[in-house]
């Protein structure tokens, strides 16, 4: 059943320690969360990932990727734990999309040893005086001491970058000091006047840089917004699969599965 599906999203926990101004946990306008996240709070044991990830019908999945539409990894009581299960059913590559803004540089260190099968995406949105802008509760000196913990331990890491108005002016810099400090590749995302999504890639052979561009019945446009300025189009933080004729199951936090059929 489904056997051309390759990919599973787990989505492990749905506790967050931002709180970006878009996301769909968040009040854009008072950054509170969602009382049902607040009441809620949910996540899936390493046992129950065990579960499912072995499970004699799923057999066919290849990759996993973690990227939590409602909480990070970073939150997970136990998230070693959880790559440990992953890494013994030997998939063929597993995928983390954090704000790396949590845990220790230990935590990190060891997590670099499941590389180069595991790749993990940092969600950095500018430098110093503007990442925070948007990554609400995350500082740009905690996460980049963390990125750089795990990239220094033989981590595989990329630097992804939302382009917005109070942060553009700053890509180039971002760009150059992901090079410097060893990310394996640097990806931005920005508001493309097209009427359907696009995307746009070079891979890292031939372009350090990875590029991708969002766009939604051409209503793009930058707002006027108290945490920072976004566009309009930009619902989420964090565009991660530029393959979006991709097949992949879901499970999320309260282990509810959903299949993706093609």
């Amino acid at each position: 059943m489904y056997t051309k599906i390759k990919e599973l999203h787990l989505e492990i926990t749905n506790q967050c320690n931002s709180r970006c101004p878009q996301c769909s946990r968040t009040f854009g306008t008072t950054l509170e969360e969602q009382p049902w996240l607040t009441k809620n709070p949910n996540e899936l044991s390493a046992d129950e990932i065990r579960k499912i990830v072995f499970d004699p019908a799923l057999q066919h999945i290849e990759s996993c990727y973690i990227n939590g539409n409602y909480g990070d990894i970073v939150m997970h009581n136990d998230p070693m734990s959880v790559i440990e299960v992953l890494a013994e059913r030997k998939l063929q590559s597993i995928r983390i999309h954090t704000n790396g803004g949590a845990q220790s540089t230990t935590f990190w260190k060891e997590l670099a040893k499941y590389s180069p099968k595991l790749m993990v995406y940092f969600a950095i949105d500018g430098l110093e005086d503007t990442h925070h802008l948007y990554r609400r509760n995350t500082r740009y000196d905690v996460v980049m001491k963390n990125a750089r913990a795990f990239i220094d331990a033989g981590g595989k890491a990329v630097w992804q970058f939302i382009k917005f108005e109070h942060n553009k002016h700053q890509l180039e810099e971002a760009k150059n000091r992901s090079q410097e400090y060893g990310f394996r590749w640097f990806e931005h995302t920005m508001p493309y006047n097209k009427k359907e999504l696009s995307f746009g890639i070079s891979v890292k052979d031939k372009n350090f840089e990875h590029s991708y561009w969002l766009g939604n019945k051409g209503n793009e446009k930058d707002i006027d917004n108290p945490h920072g300025q976004q566009s309009a189009i930009l619902m989420a933080c964090c565009h991660s699969d530029v393959n979006t004729n991709a097949n992949n199951d879901t499970v999320n936090s309260n282990g509810e599965y959903a299949a993706n059929k093609a």
